[in-house]
């Protein structure tokens, strides 16, 4: 059996007026792929390249519409995503013929990732007078390939400026930092001030800008706290940065610390119950006063601490005196409290006044205390002052320098995965110096306890000559502890000279932007036809391509295809179609056809489905609903139906109306398409003169349907005739139907 027209519908309103259709023309992909690990960015296909171009197709009933018709009017407008429609931006560009061109990467400044073009087509019909309108729209997505791990990385060529006994410099003058980002970009420089705070590095003569990729640091800068800068590089991600520090050392103006330099870090009070004024027996040391008991004896001590945790305790003294007799009305202890004195000498009091809360020890002053014995009766009494502080050492003699150990690498970021696990295995390198004074001194360092997965690879103490080396192992998919733990430090303790020296290196996870646990880049692939999706009166050919990239690299090889046609309800695969693109002869176009490309890549399958249309058969045919083609909430149905015309008139039309009731003052022989939403059916009906009875007569034609999913999967459908009942349950989000039409 012939088939004479086919129709297919995606609910579309129904008018009164001649039928306006158009569909829209690209010349590019409706993919887009953006690569985030280069600046700036790049885009494949790009439109600037390459401009976009979008082409309206327009038909008024089956004829063809040119551009720049008269009475034509074409606008455009966008939309962002979800959002609202508005106006074209630069970049975008309508001309006369209705011909759009986009001449920018677009898609790059879509928040959502995607662009919808709208296209509103108005046409003024002279032969019924009116004005039909119709809309169409493409939507353009961007496909992102996942970023690389963020890093920030800053070396210097000297970590240290020398000065002699002089005070002149003997090293380098100035240090050059180079900075080596990896997924950012950097932002400045800053350093931290003697408030702790980072600061914007200060505009110098040697740095015409600190938002580049080098910084110099003179001694001279006014970024010095106690001889050393800490200076941080800044990056256009908050959580990607790193420090390094910059040291002013100078030889032999450093002293050893005299005897009495040390400070006192706390006084502590003890209290003793004896029974004994002359000697401490019987009972033990308390920080708490005792209750005064007749016939015992309370001392008291000091016990001081020192700010190198060293302590000494003074001589005890007993601060309550001998049982006396007893009086007339008894008199016992009240309170017993501890007063101290800053004096300025250490021979006498002066320059300050008693108080019962121990001072601050001051280099150069003295503490004395006393302890003030209150009576029942009102009457106290007092010891005699003692000095507790020994006064100032003198300075010790000119030493051979202060010792220290600069640690040329003192963070490091580690790139992670977004689950916390490092992403590949890493060595870090921590150069050191030892230094005496200004002179580099041999120097060892041994590693404290190390996180979970980190390994000491090397070990190299420092010479008089060359740095020393520490290189460490991070490897790969290790925790460091968690994987939840971002950040931490591993103590290094270096000995030199005989004395020890503790640094700490610190490191963090830089997880922002890693790839997921695949690891693969996205895969694009699309159906289209660079030369339009119609041909006239089944003649000529149509070239349908494909477009697939990987990532953003463009599919050329290891991709096998099949493309199939969607014939009688059913895809069926097309013999021999196995290349990227389909030759389609006109004369296998039956008003419309639908073709499928599977491509198979990487032991996936990819699909994406296309329409084409004869728009010159000799016959023609439209399918309509009756209740639109819009359901809602899964409730109810429509019924769609279908009228075929050739030469502009119609052919087997509907034998009576469409209706839900039947027909008022019928008459023999009065057909009816009966509407029972019941039982989800559209019945033919005739009137006998008495009654209506299903009807035996038959269109003239034979109406075969078959319907699409969604995702464009043929379904199984058996529904047949002109007139059909569509139930809401019929459809999932959305249903296509198309109409067969045969003799």
């Amino acid at each position: 059996m012939a088939i004479l027209t086919s129709s297919q519908q995606t609910f579309v309103d129904i008018t009164d007026q001649r039928k306006l259709s158009a569909y829209l023309t690209s010349n590019l992909p409706k993919t887009q792929v953006e690569d985030p690990n280069v600046l700036p960015h790049t885009y494949v296909p790009s439109w600037s390249g390459t401009n976009l171009k979008l082409t309206p197709v327009v038909f008024l009933d089956q004829t063809s519409v040119p551009l720049g018709s008269s009475g034509l009017t074409i606008t455009w407008k966008r939309k962002d995503g979800t959002g609202s429609e508005t106006a074209l931006t630069a970049g975008e560009s309508a001309a006369a013929n209705g011909v759009l061109t986009v001449s920018q990467n677009k898609l790059s400044a879509a928040t959502s990732g995607m662009i919808t073009y709208i296209c509103y087509i108005q046409y003024y019909d002279t032969e019924t007078k009116n004005t039909v309108n119709i809309s169409v729209d493409m939507t353009y997505t961007l496909i992102k390939n996942a970023e690389n791990a963020r890093l920030a990385d800053v070396t210097a060529d000297t970590y240290v400026f020398k000065y002699n006994t002089g005070g002149s410099s003997v090293g380098a003058s100035q240090a050059t930092l180079t900075a080596q980002v990896q997924g950012v970009t950097i932002t400045k420089w800053q350093y931290k001030n003697s408030s702790g705070s980072w600061v914007d590095y200060p505009t110098t003569t040697d740095n015409a800008s600190i938002t580049g990729g080098t910084l110099i640091v003179k001694p001279s800068h006014s970024i010095f706290v106690n001889n050393v800068a800490t200076i941080k590089l800044l990056t256009s991600d908050d959580d990607v940065y790193d420090i390094v520090t910059i040291t002013k050392m100078y030889d032999g103006q450093k002293g050893e610390t005299g005897s009495a330099g040390k400070g006192i870090k706390s006084i502590k009070e003890q209290y003793y119950q004896s029974t004994s004024s002359t000697q401490q027996t019987g009972g033990t040391w308390s920080d708490t006063v005792p209750t005064w008991v007749n016939g015992k004896y309370i001392w008291t001590r000091s016990v001081i601490t020192y700010t190198d945790n060293s302590t000494s305790t003074t001589n005890p003294v007993c601060v309550t005196g001998e049982k006396g007799q007893t009086g007339g009305t008894g008199n016992g202890i009240k309170s017993v409290d501890v007063q101290y004195y800053q004096s300025t000498s250490s021979t006498e009091l002066a320059g300050g006044s008693w108080s019962t809360t121990a001072p601050t020890w001051i280099n150069g002053k003295y503490i004395w205390t006393k302890t003030v014995t209150s009576y029942t009766n009102g009457s106290s009494e007092e010891t005699d002052p003692v000095c507790i502080t020994g006064e100032k050492g003198q300075t010790g003699a000119t030493g051979s320098g202060g010792l220290s150990v600069i640690l040329n690498n003192p963070a490091q970021t580690i790139a992670c995965t977004n689950g916390g696990l490092v992403q590949t295995a890493v060595d870090v390198t921590i150069p050191f110096d030892g230094y005496v004074g200004i002179t580099k001194t041999p120097c060892t360092c041994k590693v404290g306890t190390l996180p979970s997965g980190v390994t000491t690879k090397e070990n190299t103490a420092a010479t008089a000559t060359a740095s020393g080396k520490i290189v460490l192992t991070f490897a790969a998919n290790a925790t460091l502890g968690s994987a939840q733990t971002m950040n931490g430090t591993i103590d290094l303790t270096f000995t030199i000279s005989g004395k020890t020296v503790v640094k700490k290196f610190g490191w963090s996870k830089s997880c922002k932007g890693n790839t997921g646990a695949t690891g693969q880049n996205a895969v694009a692939f699309s159906v289209y036809a660079p030369n339009g999706t119609v041909v006239q009166n089944q003649s000529g050919t149509l070239t349908l391509d494909t477009a697939a990239y990987n990532g953003s690299t463009a599919i050329t090889s290891g991709a096998t295809y099949q493309w199939a046609k969607y014939v009688g309800g059913t895809w069926t695969n097309i013999s021999n179609a196995t290349s990227k693109s389909l030759q389609v002869s006109g004369a296998d176009i039956v008003n419309i056809q639908s073709y499928r490309c599977t491509m198979t890549y990487g032991g996936k399958q990819y699909v994406d489905v296309i329409t084409v249309e004869d728009k010159s058969d000799p016959y023609v045919s439209e399918m309509l609903s009756i209740g639109g083609f819009t359901v809602k909430n899964n409730l109810g149905g429509v019924v769609p139906y279908v009228i075929v015309r050739t030469n502009q008139k119609e052919v087997d039309a509907l034998l009576g109306v469409i209706s839900e009731t039947a027909p008022a003052n019928p008459t023999s022989g009065t057909f009816w398409y009966k509407i029972d939403h019941t039982a989800k059916s559209v019945t033919l009906m005739k009137y006998n003169g008495t009654a209506w009875a299903a009807a035996t007569e038959k269109q003239s034609l034979t109406y075969t349907w078959y319907k699409q999913d969604k995702n464009g999967n043929e379904e199984s459908f058996d529904k047949t005739g002109k007139v059909i009942y569509l139930s809401a349950e019929d459809i999932d989000s959305l249903a296509t139907l198309q109409c067969d039409v045969s003799k």
